[in-house]
């Protein structure tokens, strides 16, 4: 972390902030005289207009994209399905904008509305996976000289079903891997997906719980939005209203990039963050230990290990969580095999053999009990993160 000597630096108090496995200060920087690209985009004229005002509750209309996040310049595709003969497509970059809460980034589009097929679970896994038609091509315009312009953050599709009126979202992450931002904030997709019950399968579900799950499928949560707007869009609004210097990536980059992570001073985990890969917590580990710092502001974090696999429909990278769940029966492939080199990757909790890697090893706090018949003890209510609370 930067010298409190360095003038540029001030310590600031945004929230408990953890690094090596240590609950302490987040050191965030103050704003420069120069503005940077999150300052500059929320001078830019915002709107409430991407809120939902009629949701399609009865799945009147719904889609999901290509990937989980797309960089600045690349392309992302948006699968919809609906019954009604046209729809409209759009796309706005959720931020503080004054308060309104996100800016509208394309003229909105009409579409053509295309019937999709519904598949059924795998008999044997229980996945779900779509191949639906007639995707919406977006291209992430990536202005060189101008990274506010298509600025790295949260977007959301919003559809409109054009006879019914009936709404929902497509969630997608924009990057901006060639700028190394003040923070880089995660949206964790994993776990979106672990609970995704779209067509009646997740890792939860009722009966026979998938073992695994297909991002190739719309969010029933959050309309589409997946758990985004019941959790991390709150520290995504603090930060944009604040001015910190921020880019967005998704769980789906920590597993994929190692070396991203890097790039940034400090890493935050905003919300419900409970599904990692192997990949993911040594990603984690090696940015510690890099001197990267790392907050976690999230609840049951990094609490079940998954795999992810391509998918078997489109051979796309990432596409499919894996998670058999063993904590008393051993039913996953990589336990059941004759080669002990790679029970490391079974997924079970973190904590458990043959995995052997406690939360709290990394982020000093480790999950304990749902529902807890307690009350909340308060030690020492003048520690600054009570301020103003009335506790």
């Amino acid at each position: 972390m930067k010298s409190i000597r360095d003038t540029r630096w001030a310590w600031q108090k945004l929230n408990g902030f953890v690094y090596g496995g240590v609950i302490g200060w987040l050191m965030l920087p103050l704003a420069c005289a120069q503005s940077n690209p999150i300052q500059i985009e929320n001078t830019k004229p915002g709107t409430a207009d991407w809120q939902l005002t009629d949701p399609a509750s009865n799945r009147e209309i719904e889609g999901y994209a290509s990937v989980t996040s797309v960089n600045r310049g690349g392309q992302i595709l948006f699968f919809v399905n609906t019954a009604e003969p046209s729809y409209q497509i759009e796309v706005f970059r959720v931020g503080w904008y004054g308060g309104l809460g996100a800016r509208q980034m394309i003229t909105p589009i009409m579409r053509t509305g295309t019937p999709q097929v519904i598949p059924s679970p795998d008999p044997v896994s229980g996945m779900i996976e779509c191949n639906w038609s007639d995707p919406y091509v977006l291209t992430i315009p990536n202005n060189l000289s101008d990274p506010s312009d298509w600025a790295s953050g949260v977007y959301l599709a919003k559809l409109t079903a054009a006879t019914s009126g009936k709404q929902a979202y497509i969630v997608f992450v924009v990057r901006d891997d060639a700028r190394a931002s003040d923070i880089l904030f995660q949206s964790a997709v994993t776990t979106y997906e672990a609970y995704n019950n779209w067509g009646g399968k997740s890792l939860y579900s009722t009966g026979t719980q998938a073992v695994k799950v297909s991002f190739n499928r719309p969010y029933v949560d959050g309309n589409g939005a997946g758990y985004f707007l019941s959790w991390e869009i709150y520290m995504l609004r603090f930060l944009e209203r604040e001015g910190q210097d921020v880019t967005y990536v998704s769980s789906i980059d920590m597993h994929a990039n190692s070396a991203l992570i890097n790039s940034h001073k400090v890493f935050l985990s905003v919300g419900h963050d409970e599904y990692w890969s192997w990949q993911i917590r040594n990603n984690f580990e090696a940015a510690r230990d890099h001197g990267n710092s790392l907050g976690f502001f999230a609840a049951n974090v990094g609490y079940w290990q998954v795999r992810l696999d391509p998918s078997p429909i489109t051979g796309d990278p990432y596409r499919t969580q894996v998670c058999y769940k063993d904590t008393v029966t051993t039913s996953d492939p990589v336990l059941l095999d004759t080669d002990p080199s790679n029970d490391y990757l079974a997924t079970t909790l973190f904590r458990n053999s043959p995995v052997n890697r406690p939360e709290d090893a990394l982020i000093g706090v480790m999950y304990g009990q749902d529902p807890v018949g307690a009350d909340i003890v308060i030690q020492n209510p003048s520690h600054w993160i009570f301020s103003s609370t009335g506790l």
